[in-house]
């Protein structure tokens, strides 16, 4: 009898995929939500700098706005790695429930990984540029209580800003609190109105980093805000490219 020459997880010196994981996704991680009911299998659409798209079964279905525990594993690990992720995004496809996901601490993840799959927290979604200090952008973000902050731009993308906010500004914002973005662009003959997520808050010298990730909006002022931010992000891209000519 001829002998079999494929080994298991086990035989190779890797451990098994634990149970109640889904099937391997890109960087092969396996992915799970844990619940207080237990862990529920997803499968892994995508991921990247600090996002994941899963699909969970119908009764795993969870609400935007909604926070959850989301598990990742790849042979070679000793155990998953798990970190809060908020629900940005619920719809129906793929044979399931597509959740968009906002990873709370995708950068303790990274560190956690085998090397083979470190990369995948650190792509980001979209080409990111920095405002001309000769055309300074400014934001005005507005918290759902009511409460408003004027603050410089500091990064920006098709997904996503960052501000400064100085030390000697009072503020309330959170991470994971949502705020409508007021942007007004250099060459642009209005404000552009924007919805979004606080992602997170990193101290920097006299003052906050405070990142927000864009959240999905539809309708005709929507796109037109989409385009207007997309041909300014251009703008700053030929620019650039034009001084290493």
């Amino acid at each position: 009898m001829a002998m079999s020459l494929v080994l298991n997880a086990a035989e190779r010196g890797e451990s098994a995929v634990p149970p109640r994981f889904g099937p391997p996704g890109p960087f092969a991680l396996h992915a799970s939500f844990s619940t207080p009911e237990g862990d529920v299998a997803v499968r892994l659409l995508d991921v990247g700098y600090a996002r994941a798209r899963v699909v969970a079964p119908p009764v795993a279905r969870l609400r935007e706005g909604e926070y959850v525990r989301i598990q990742f594993f790849t042979p070679g690990m000793a155990a998953p790695v798990a970190a809060p992720a908020l629900v940005q995004r619920v719809v129906n496809g793929h044979g399931g429930v597509v959740h968009e996901l906002q990873l709370v601490d995708s950068a303790r993840l990274t560190t956690q990984l085998p090397p083979r799959s470190q990369g995948a927290f650190n792509r980001r979604a979209a080409y990111r540029v920095v405002p001309d200090s000769r055309a300074p952008v400014q934001a005005l973000l507005r918290r759902t209580d009511g409460g408003e902050l004027s603050l410089p731009v500091i990064s920006l993308s098709v997904t996503g800003l960052a501000c400064f906010l100085p030390d000697d500004v009072p503020s309330r914002l959170g991470t994971g609190d949502h705020v409508s973005i007021d942007l007004t662009l250099p060459e642009s003959d209005r404000s552009i109105e924007l919805a979004g997520v606080v992602r997170y808050l990193m101290a920097l010298r006299h003052g906050q980093r405070i990142g927000v990730m864009f959240t999905s909006q539809s309708g005709l002022e929507a796109n037109r805000a989409q385009g207007v931010l997309s041909r300014y992000i251009m703008d700053i891209q030929r620019q650039l490219a034009a001084q290493f000519r």
